[in-house]
């Protein structure tokens, strides 16, 4: 199947699965397919005939039902290179902002981890520029990201169909939280001082674990996050050595309850709990959107490694979980911080570093 031939196939199928949700009824709607062909479930022709399958067989389900939408418009655009999804969200922010009728945009996002963040980036960052972009944003642009990441940890569903049935079963709209993680000096890598996390935000062992994977993975493809985490149990802290770290937690009227100052591995914000990362890992099990792990022995390292897979680290002696409206973080050494799978170097000028729950002004569907 030659690309032109895979994005009209995507357009068609897409135009009777939205057309036929209750979401968007009686509403003209744009929808947007932002696709990176690198994503880790789109980078063969088996797993792109596949996804292309998916879509398909849901479409002819869809199309037994009546069409509730006034119409419907399908753009499908591939990223070329890095960032080229927030060019694209650009793009569709102006189109929603300069377009006087009551029209509805849907992006979709089709790809891992890292496009997801890209466009919601760029929605969030775009939403706080004034009251009336937040406004159009608010009412009239909704979001939904598709499992064909390697991880998927911040897409909507585990599966690629699990994903599109918020489509198809949606029942309504709803309004989110994210991260926002403010440094004391520019990050490089994300451009300001600020910067915002859609899953979680964290700094330590995690975030260097993020970095060796997304080195590997621009020349070897494939899922190395778990080699990864092998490896980084043994020599991480020779690379990057552990000091005292100062980490105050703060509640949602901004007292602080809670206080550490010790060496620790790791500690991480998420936007809510029962939240994962570095594919499927169970960082947040429960309610609590804060986890931290103290230093600790290697063998007690290497012996916890699936713990923290699996989620069975709640109560134990080296890790703290917690619900925080935001932390505040002060260290005076190098090192690492992951926002969803992009990881920038941080240094001494680089703390105090906060990490603050913020409502997220974009339409997300729940079912």
């Amino acid at each position: 199947m030659s690309k032109i031939e895979e994005f009209e196939a995507i357009k068609k199928c897409l135009s009777i699965i939205v057309s036929t949700s209750p979401l968007y009824k009686n509403k003209k709607v744009f929808v947007f397919f932002i696709k990176n062909a690198k994503a880790g479930g789109l980078i063969s022709k088996a797993k792109t005939n596949r996804y292309l399958n998916a879509f398909h067989d849901i479409a002819q389900q869809q199309k037994k039902k009546p069409v509730l939408a006034k119409a419907v418009d399908v753009s499908v655009m591939e990223t070329q290179r890095a960032r080229h999804a927030q060019v694209f969200t650009e793009s569709i922010v102006d189109m929603a902002v300069s377009n006087k009728e009551d029209n509805e945009y849907l992006i979709v996002s089709a790809g891992g981890d890292g496009t997801s963040w890209e466009i919601q980036s760029v929605l969030m960052t775009q939403s706080l520029k004034n009251k009336k972009t937040q406004t159009v944003l608010k009412e009239k642009v909704s979001f939904l990201a598709l499992a064909l990441g390697t991880g998927n940890d911040g897409a909507d569903g585990k599966t690629l169909e699990e994903s599109l049935s918020f489509l198809t079963a949606g029942k309504a709209f709803t309004y989110k939280k994210a991260v926002m993680i403010q440094t004391s000096k520019d990050m490089p890598e994300f451009g300001s001082k600020t910067a915002f996390s859609f899953n979680i935000a964290s700094v330590g062992i995690d975030a260097f674990v993020n970095e060796m994977t997304n080195k590997t993975k621009s020349f070897l493809p494939g899922n190395f996050y778990k080699l990864w985490v092998n490896i980084s149990a043994l020599f991480y802290e020779t690379k990057y050595p552990l000091g005292p770290m100062e980490v105050k937690l703060y509640d949602k009227n901004n007292d602080c309850f809670q206080s550490f100052n010790e060496s620790i591995l790791f500690c991480l914000l998420g936007a809510s709990g029962k939240r994962t990362y570095g594919s499927g890992h169970k960082i947040l099990p429960g309610e609590e959107n804060f986890c931290m792990a103290r230093q600790m022995p290697l063998h007690t390292k290497i012996q916890n490694l699936s713990a923290f897979k699996e989620g069975s680290h709640i109560g134990k002696p080296f890790t703290h979980l917690d619900f925080a409206s935001k932390i505040s973080i002060f260290y005076d050494r190098a090192i690492l911080l992951q926002i969803d799978g992009e990881v920038a170097a941080l240094d001494k000028a680089s703390f105090p570093l906060t990490m603050e729950l913020v409502d997220f002004h974009i339409k997300k569907i729940t079912k």
